[in-house]
């Protein structure tokens, strides 16, 4: 889930730099030539690409949840609040749409002290719940 926000969020300036991390196909079937990702004439194309990759995270954020209980309560706790911080800045990318790559999103300081507190508490309270089962459709263990 963080790294499809991330690639959402920064897909412009990774562009910039040579880096390309969405398949050049789905860029294609939107008319956007893997060379010209940062030209402005593909903003809103890109925005639906963006959101799409967003709505593509949410499961798995809130697949993170669920295995808080079986982490230490320090991993937990970090867990936790990097679901919330990340979340937050998919939600803006998603929002801001063709606008989104305007100036870096990010969330404020003060927004990062909310997340951490909640994130504490929600470690805390994830200890009195039994393990979940995972869902198969979010991932598979290797073999």
């Amino acid at each position: 889930a963080f790294q499809l926000t991330n690639i959402a969020r920064d897909i412009v300036d990774d562009a910039a730099i040579g880096r390309v991390y969405v398949p050049e196909q789905w860029l294609r079937s939107r008319g956007i030539p893997i060379d010209e990702i940062e030209d402005m004439r593909h903003r809103e194309s890109l925005a639906v690409l963006a959101a799409e990759l967003v709505e593509t995270a949410e499961p798995y954020y809130d697949s993170a949840m669920q295995g808080l209980s079986a982490l230490p309560l320090r991993s937990a706790w970090s867990v936790a609040t990097a679901r919330d911080v990340y979340r937050a800045i998919g939600r803006q990318v998603r929002a801001k749409g063709s606008h989104a790559w305007d100036s870096r999103v990010r969330t404020t300081s003060l927004q990062k002290v909310w997340f951490a507190a909640r994130g504490a508490g929600v470690a805390i309270a994830a200890r009195a719940l039994p393990h979940s089962k995972r869902k198969q459709f979010l991932w598979n263990r290797g073999r």
